[in-house]
């Protein structure tokens, strides 16, 4: 059975808006009549020209694109505009996560207990082999030192 989850986007953080909230904004979609886009104006996403008969959505910050090419940027890449850089990240809302649980593979108790052994004695044996080598290596350095400072 799988979990769920509430999951509260941060309103500062970056990132795109899901395809929900973009739809609650409220953001006018609208084609324009003939004559009231100037001529030669293009879409500052996909570089192509306004045409009238296209369908546009204008931002809070009042910049225009094309309908598809703003709501792919603003549900794939960042919720800000892409000319002035004005944020909408406080239009994220609240939505509820599914988290499936992991099924349990069988596992084999006392395999795995047999491994940890090994692995924890293997461990207990470098850790004494090491430190009994550094020991060995003091004593040593300290001989010769002694040796050096009381030639015979």
């Amino acid at each position: 059975m799988p979990e769920y989850y509430l999951c509260v986007p941060s309103r500062t953080d970056r990132g795109p808006l899901r395809h929900a909230d973009l739809c609650l904004t409220g953001w006018p979609c609208m084609t324009y009549p003939q004559g009231c886009l100037d001529v030669g104006e293009t879409c500052h996403l996909c570089y192509s020209t306004l045409r009238p008969d296209s369908r546009f959505r204008q931002l809070p910050c009042q910049h225009l694109f094309h309908q598809p090419c703003i709501d792919e940027w603003i549900c794939t890449r960042d919720a800000s505009c892409p000319l002035c850089r004005q944020t909408f990240y406080h239009l994220r809302t609240p939505y509820i996560m599914e988290h499936p649980v992991p099924s349990t593979p069988e596992v084999d108790v006392e395999t795995d207990l047999r491994e940890a052994r090994q692995c924890f004695i293997r461990w207990w044996r470098d850790f004494f082999e090491f430190r009994w080598l550094r020991h060995d290596r003091a004593v040593t350095g300290r001989k010769l030192n002694h040796q050096r400072q009381h030639p015979r």
